[in-house]
């Protein structure tokens, strides 16, 4: 009678710890949180069959001990604050520079990160945190959002929307007729001949052909209502 009763005790145990755990997975699914880049920042192994939900609840975790914001996880994935601002859709140096603000300011102040309890639950993210604390107790955070900003506006983001932007402008098929107006309207206003107009169309057909030489590229933009 007595092993049978323990049988049953372990069986309610199990469809405790079940319930449990979906319950806890139903939990973690609900949050704003990427748990792919998660696990890979944590290097946590995935078995097969498993969700990321039940690779998080094997490793211990607790959902409460993570930071609200889900840019400091894409911050520490990326690689770093530089690593992160180059992946940013932004349209200006100041946005940029905002953005980078922001997500310093938000790390220094997250609640899980000041307490002694939690501080330390996800490693990558702690360290991190203490980056920005640092940072803060010398007084630099305007500094370093500015120098980061700075670098990565002018050598990666300006030059990605340039070349968006220029991609944008030539992706639409050729139109023989809007093509034959607008060279009317040129010889029209700056009196150009037929071969004037050629020209610059064959300026700037040279300059999308991707196997001319760059040293020799030109091209001339005529800003229009088309």
């Amino acid at each position: 009678m007595k092993k049978d009763n323990d049988k049953v005790e372990k069986v309610d145990e199990a469809q405790g710890d079940q319930e449990e755990q979906e319950q806890a997975a139903s939990s973690i699914t609900g949050m704003n949180i990427d748990l792919v880049k998660l696990r890979e920042v944590m290097v946590w192994d995935k078995y097969k069959g498993e969700t990321e939900e039940q690779v998080f609840i094997r490793n211990g975790k607790n959902i409460n001990d993570l930071p609200k914001y889900q840019e400091i996880i894409d911050i520490v994935h990326a690689g770093g604050l530089q690593k992160w601002a180059e992946t940013l859709q932004v349209s200006s140096q100041k946005e940029l520079y905002g953005r980078l603000m922001t997500a310093m300011r938000r790390t220094i102040a997250e609640p899980v990160f000041n307490n002694k309890k939690t501080v330390d639950a996800f490693p990558p993210l702690a360290n991190f945190f203490y980056y920005c604390q640092k940072t803060d107790r010398f007084g630099k955070v305007s500094k370093e959002a500015e120098n980061i900003s700075e670098l990565v506006w002018n050598t990666v983001i300006c030059r990605r929307n340039l070349s968006e932007r220029v991609t944008e402008m030539f992706k639409n098929k050729p139109d023989r007729a809007k093509f034959e107006r607008a060279a009317e309207r040129i010889k029209e206003v700056w009196g150009m001949s037929d071969k004037d107009v050629d020209a610059i169309r064959y300026f700037v057909c040279q300059t999308r052909h991707k196997n001319h030489n760059p040293s020799l590229n030109k091209s001339i933009y005529l800003w229009g209502s088309q």
